[in-house]
C-alpha cells in the first residue's frame, strides 16, 4: 500500500542511489514495450519498486542528474516521474527530493497474465468464465483414452475426430474448411503463437487495432516486431482508416479480432464487416483473425472474416476457452493449404501436441457447444446490463456503453491515464485492467476494462470497492 505523504517514510533510512548505479538497475528500459520513452522509463523504475530492489525511503536522482545520464530530455524524465508520483509509488516534496512510497512488494511485469491474472479480492481485470460448467460430459475412463488415434498418444496436428468437428463448425459459419485444414492448439493465444511465429520477423510492421487483446501485443514484443494501430469506432475497425494503414505501411499482415473485440466488448455489424472484407481482398493482406469471443455476441453471430474474403488468406483461429472453459486449453485454426503447411510445422517445431484428454472432452462439447450458448449468450448480456447500470449510478462522470459482446465492460474515466487509479484501486481489493495495457501505442489511455462474467454478488462487490476507491483517489 502506498503512503499519501513523506511523513510516514520517517522510520526508513534514506538511501542515496547513486545515478550511475540507479541507471544500470534499469539498462535496456528503453528497447523495452510499447508507447513513448516516458511511458517505458516509468515501467523500468515501477519494476524497481514493485520488486523490493528500490526499498521504501530510497532517494530517486535529481531529474536533471538523471535525464543527463540516460541521454534524455527532462521532461521525459519529469513525464516518467510523473507516472509514478500518480501511483503513489513515489512521494516529492520541496527541500527533500523525491522517495520511493512505502508499498507492498509484489512482483510486476507486463505481460498479459500478469496483468489481467493476478491475485486480487475481487478480480474484474479478466472476462474468463469463472467455472466448469454443467450439463457436459468431463468423465475420462482409460477405456476412452484407449479409443483414441494415434496410440501412442502423438499428434502436432490434432487427433482425427477433433478436427472433423471443428471443420463442421466452421462449415456452419460459411467458411470453406476440410478436415485436412485444421490444426488443434492448445487455446486461442497457442494458436495466435503458432500464426506470428510462422508469419512475422523482427522488425515486421503488423497491423493491429488501437485496442487489442493484451496477448497480441506480448507476441508481436516477442518477435521483436512493430505493432502499426488502426482505430477503431463504435461499430468497430474503421474501414478507411485500414485502407490508409495497408496503403502506406510496408507490411502485408494484420492481427485483428474482427467479430468481437477485446477490450471493448464491441460486436461488428455484418455490413462492417464486408467493407473490411472488400478492402482486405483488395489490398491483398493476409490476416490472423481471432475470433475466440465470436461465440460471446449477445445477439445472432455473423459469418467472419474467413467466410467474407474471397482473395485475402485468413487464418482463423477458435477457442473453447472464452465460450466454455479455459482449463480445456483447447483451440483450433484454419487456414489455405499452401499456408496450413507453414502452420503445421511451426507448430511441431515448438511442441509435440495438445492433450490428448483436452482433446476428447473437446469432442464431447462441440455436438452440444450450440445449445450451452443460448444461454451463455443470455447470462452474458444480462450481466452486462448489470454492470453498466450499476456503473452508471455510482460513477456518473465516467463514459460507460452497454457491450454488444463479450465479458467485459469498456469505461472510459475523466482522466488522461486510467493506469493510476487501477493500481491504486488494487488497495481496496478490487483489480480492472487499464487501457494502457492493451493500446498499441502504449500511452496514456483513460480506459478500464471491467470483467462482468464472476456472478452478481462478485460483481456487486467489486464495483462498491471501484466506488470507495474513486472517492478516496479524487479525495488525496
Amino acid at each position: 500500500m502506498a503512503c499519501a505523504d513523506t511523513d510516514h517514510l520517517a522510520m526508513y533510512p534514506v538511501v542515496q542511489l547513486d545515478t550511475t548505479i540507479f541507471c544500470a538497475h534499469i539498462d535496456g528500459w528503453a528497447e523495452a514495450g510499447h508507447g513513448p520513452l516516458p511511458r517505458r522509463l516509468a515501467a523500468a523504475v515501477r519494476t524497481l519498486i514493485v520488486s523490493g530492489a528500490l526499498p521504501p525511503g530510497a532517494a530517486i536522482p535529481a531529474e536533471r542528474g538523471l535525464a543527463a545520464a540516460l541521454s534524455v530530455s527532462r521532461p521525459t524524465v519529469s513525464a516518467a516521474l510523473d507516472e509514478l508520483r500518480a501511483e503513489q509509488l513515489i512521494i516529492s516534496r520541496q527541500g527533500s527530493g523525491t522517495r520511493v512510497a512505502e508499498v507492498d512488494v509484489a512482483p510486476a511485469g507486463p505481460t498479459l497474465v500478469e496483468r489481467a491474472l493476478g491475485s486480487a479480492t475481487v478480480n474484474l481485470a479478466a472476462p474468463v468464465a469463472q467455472r466448469l460448467p454443467a450439463g457436459f460430459d468431463w468423465a475420462i475412463s482409460p477405456a476412452d483414452l484407449g479409443a483414441q488415434l494415434p496410440a501412442n498418444g502423438y499428434d502436432p496436428v490434432g487427433v482425427v475426430a477433433l478436427r472433423s468437428l471443428a471443420a463442421e463448425r466452421f462449415r456452419s459459419q460459411g467458411l470453406a474448411a476440410t478436415t485436412d485444414q485444421i490444426l488443434i492448439t492448445n487455446g486461442a493465444h497457442h494458436a495466435m503463437a503458432v500464426a506470428i511465429g510462422a508469419l512475422v520477423r523482427s522488425g515486421d510492421r503488423v497491423i493491429v487495432e488501437q485496442h487489442t487483446f493484451g496477448g497480441i501485443l506480448d507476441l508481436l514484443d516477442d518477435r521483436g516486431a512493430v505493432a502499426v494501430p488502426v482505430p477503431r469506432d463504435s461499430a468497430g475497425i474503421v474501414p478507411s482508416e485500414l485502407d490508409r494503414r495497408l496503403a502506406t505501411e510496408p507490411t502485408s499482415i494484420a492481427v485483428l479480432l474482427p467479430t468481437v473485440n477485446s477490450p471493448t466488448g464491441v460486436a461488428t455489424p455484418a455490413g462492417r464487416l464486408d467493407e473490411l472484407a472488400e478492402i482486405l481482398d483488395r489490398r491483398g493482406t493476409t490476416i490472423v483473425a481471432d475470433e475466440a469471443l465470436a461465440d460471446l455476441t449477445h445477439g445472432q453471430r455473423p459469418p467472419g472474416l474467413g467466410a467474407r474474403c474471397r482473395s485475402a488468406s485468413v487464418i482463423t483461429i477458435e477457442s473453447l476457452s472464452k465460450s466454455v472453459w479455459g482449463g480445456l486449453r483447447v483451440g483450433w485454426l484454419t487456414a489455405r493449404p499452401e499456408l496450413f503447411d507453414t502452420l503445421a510445422r511451426q507448430r511441431a517445431r515448438r511442441d509435440l501436441g495438445t492433450a490428448i484428454t483436452s482433446q476428447l472432452l473437446a469432442q464431447r462439447v462441440l455436438p452440444a457447444l450450440d445449445d450451452h450458448l443460448v444461454a451463455r449468450r443470455h447470462n452474458l448480456a444480462a450481466a452486462a446490463t448489470l454492470a453498466t447500470r450499476l456503473l452508471h449510478e455510482r460513477f456518473p462522470d465516467w463514459g460507460v456503453e452497454l457491450p454488444s459482446g463479450g465479458a467485459m465492460v469498456w469505461a472510459t474515466l475523466p482522466l488522461a491515464d486510467a493506469t493510476g487509479f487501477a493500481t491504486y484501486a488494487r488497495q481496496f481489493g478490487v483489480a480492472t485492467l487499464p487501457g494502457s495495457a492493451v493500446n498499441t501505442s502504449r500511452g496514456a489511455d483513460p480506459h478500464l476494462r471491467i470483467a462482468t462474467d464472476v456472478g452478481d454478488d462478485v460483481l456487486r462487490d467489486g464495483i462498491d470497492r471501484l466506488d470507495r476507491a474513486w472517492a478516496a483517489w479524487r479525495s488525496a
